[in-house]
């Protein structure tokens, strides 16, 4: 099990009997050493990531950002009107920061990833990352939010 399944298999734990309620905002802010032409599938990754961790599917997407300079922000809204910022980075110490916030508490969690293996893996997870990375690009392009259909 790789770093962000092990991620969102803790979170979706402390999810499952209500203790935080119902998912309705989260923040997550990653540093990551990755090559600049991997940029936008790790990405990608970390935006299906979020929908993991709502438990609901996106629906909008804005990106701003520059992906050869190293970052990339996105305000996602999901199906049951969560929303999330997620944000990366290429250049500094490798770390993530989690807010989860639910209409009933919250989860938190901030770490180093400098001894975590922080590739997103398996072939369901890589082919929704090419499907999402002509999304980014196209948001990007467009400086618009696009609408998805069918992206969970």
């Amino acid at each position: 099990m790789n770093y962000w399944q092990s991620l969102h298999s803790t979170i979706a734990t402390a999810i499952e009997p209500g203790r935080i309620g119902q998912p309705v905002f989260l923040r997550l802010t990653a540093v990551m050493e990755c090559p600049a032409e991997g940029f936008n599938s790790q990405f990608a990754g970390l935006i299906l990531l979020s929908s993991k961790c709502l438990g609901t599917k996106l629906v909008e997407l804005f990106v701003s950002g520059d992906p050869s300079a190293g970052h990339l922000s996105a305000v996602a809204e999901f199906e049951s009107s969560a929303t999330a910022i997620i944000t990366l980075a290429r250049h500094g110490q490798p770390r993530i920061d989690l807010s989860l916030y639910g209409n009933q508490g919250s989860i938190i969690h901030s770490e180093s990833l400098e001894f975590h293996d922080c590739a997103f893996g398996s072939e369901e997870e890589i082919q929704d990352c090419d499907e999402l990375v002509a999304r980014i690009a196209e948001s990007m392009n467009e400086n618009a939010p696009v609408r998805l259909e069918g992206t969970s």
